[in-house]
């Protein structure tokens, strides 16, 4: 059959966020979607200008090559391991479908910790650990488990929630000012849930709190029931 498609892919990186200080292995989450997808890549290049990109080799691939083939909607693009990688670095995913149209987004990223804007949020030095309450959390234990940390201002935060091969089950956004993105002590919780409404597995789960695009805190979280 004949494809005529004139409508290029749709590409999106949502995490990390564009000029945002990252370090270690990092889980690249956003969109490359099309009604006729062919593959997806994704690339990291050095400096403010890259003269080169290179690709980001997926963790489970089972063909050849560089390329993702199932199309993703707000989920995990795959994920890229950074060690060893310093300074200014951009990230890139582009997108193409069957007739050869192609979409693109780059992120510009600073490897290892570095300073990116005066906005940047410290790490939470000096104040009371991240932990969860209770954990370990079930059903038989509670109806839900609160995450408690601390922030130095107030800042837009985001909870992801990993599972251990670092696809994202559950995740959630709250706005500077309100309880999860307030200045001082939180204390969000979750109903042991994925994104999709239904309840998790037994298992060891990784929940990240990112605030202001940067990684702050992490631990982990065990779910029996």
């Amino acid at each position: 059959a004949v494809i005529v498609d004139n409508i290029s892919p749709e590409v999106a990186v949502t995490y990390p966020a564009d000029g945002a200080a990252i370090n270690g292995k990092i889980t690249i989450i956003g969109k490359a979607t099309d009604q006729y997808l062919d593959h997806y890549i994704l690339e990291y290049g050095a400096g403010v200008s890259p003269e080169s990109f290179k690709n980001i080799e997926p963790q489970d691939k089972t063909t050849p090559g560089y390329a993702y083939y199932t199309p993703v909607d707000g989920g995990v693009l795959g994920t890229w391991e950074t060690a060893g990688l310093s300074g200014a670095y951009f990230l890139r995913l582009t997108a193409y479908d069957k007739v050869g149209n192609a979409s693109t987004e780059s992120v510009a990223l600073n490897l290892s910790g570095g300073r990116v804007s005066n906005k940047e949020v410290r790490a939470q030095d000096g104040l009371p650990p991240t932990f969860a309450l209770p954990n370990p959390f079930g059903p038989s234990i509670a109806s839900t488990t609160s995450f408690v940390y601390n922030l130095q201002g107030n800042f837009d935060t985001t909870i992801y929630l990993f599972d251990m091969n670092g696809n994202v089950i559950w995740r959630k956004s709250y706005a500077a000012g309100e309880n999860g993105g307030k200045a001082g002590a939180n204390n969000p919780s979750w109903d042991g849930r994925d994104l999709y409404g239904s309840a998790v597995l037994n298992g060891v789960y990784i929940y990240q709190i990112a605030a202001e695009h940067k990684i702050i805190a992490r631990g982990k979280l065990i779910v029996v029931k």
